[in-house]
């Protein structure tokens, strides 16, 4: 699980919203190890978690609320997230950690607004051996999918919207991304002006 983003500040998300989306997806799926084990032996496997979080208190709420987990990763690298410390070479040396460690978990859960949890979801798609197609085991809490260059993209008007005053060969910047799916758009000015 990814909280936050360790270079950028992003909204924090809820360790609670998180662990319960993690518990939905492993009563659904089991883990991979989990069935692996059963296959060989029939051992009763603990359920564990890597948490890469930006607060180190999630480290000791974590325990008492969720017994039956083994708890993985580092309050220490939780600290290194701060805002303070977060270009330093210990940090980015943390950071690496914690995107390798979370691109080798069975179900990520995080937050698609991280460039953490992106790049663990992409480093996911090379483990084909272990996980086949891992597009189907990431969650993310907060955008369904993320296009980096989003905000660059424009749009050339090819049906003329007189109610919106667009003519045909308007060209159209997003201005805001709701993260659903749609954008507001609005006119580009400085092209119109290039045209006139």
């Amino acid at each position: 699980m990814k909280q936050v983003d360790k270079f950028f500040d992003r909204q924090n998300a809820s360790l609670l919203i998180m662990s319960k989306r993690h518990n939905k997806n492993h009563k659904k799926l089991g883990s991979i190890s989990e069935r692996t084990m059963r296959r060989n032996n029939s051992i009763q496997i603990k359920r564990s978690i890597y948490l890469a979080t930006d607060d180190p208190n999630d480290f000791t709420q974590f325990p008492n609320s969720h017994p039956n987990y083994i708890l993985y990763g580092s309050p220490g690298r939780s600290h290194s997230a701060d805002l303070k410390m977060r270009k330093t070479y210990n940090s980015w040396n943390n950071a690496i950690i914690d995107v390798i460690a979370l691109s080798m978990t069975d179900f990520l859960v995080c937050t698609f607004s991280s460039n953490i949890c992106r790049l663990a979801y992409e480093l996911m798609q090379t483990h084909h051996m272990e996980l086949g197609d891992a597009t189907q085991l990431c969650h993310s809490i907060d955008i369904a999918f993320h296009e980096e260059d989003y905000s660059r993209l424009k749009f050339d008007v090819i049906i003329p919207d007189m109610k919106e005053q667009l003519k045909y060969g308007d060209v159209l910047d997003i201005f805001i991304n709701h993260r659903n799916g749609s954008a507001s758009l609005k006119l580009n000015q400085s092209i119109k002006q290039k045209y006139t």
